[in-house]
């Protein structure tokens, strides 16, 4: 779940635990695997650089690409 601030894990029973704050990205679109892994296309507020980004399962963000200056529509794990 994705709320303006921050982006949750649920587990199947409903207990939940924040595993990114969205502070520092403004995201357009994003996707989830069944690894918990979430790709999302972004802003990057501090310097207005639009990034493509991976967030682990335990929060750990790791930028893949910050050349790509377009938002992405639609975003799929292969």
């Amino acid at each position: 779940m994705a709320t303006k601030s921050n982006i949750y894990k649920f587990d199947f029973d409903l207990n939940y635990t924040p595993i990114f704050n969205q502070s520092d990205y403004d995201i357009y679109t994003m996707c989830v695997n069944n690894d918990n892994e979430i790709i999302f296309n972004a802003l990057r507020n501090n310097d207005g650089v639009v990034v493509i980004g991976i967030i682990d399962s335990k929060g750990n963000v790791d930028i893949i690409d910050d050349t790509f200056d377009k938002k992405i529509t639609s975003l799929e794990f292969l």
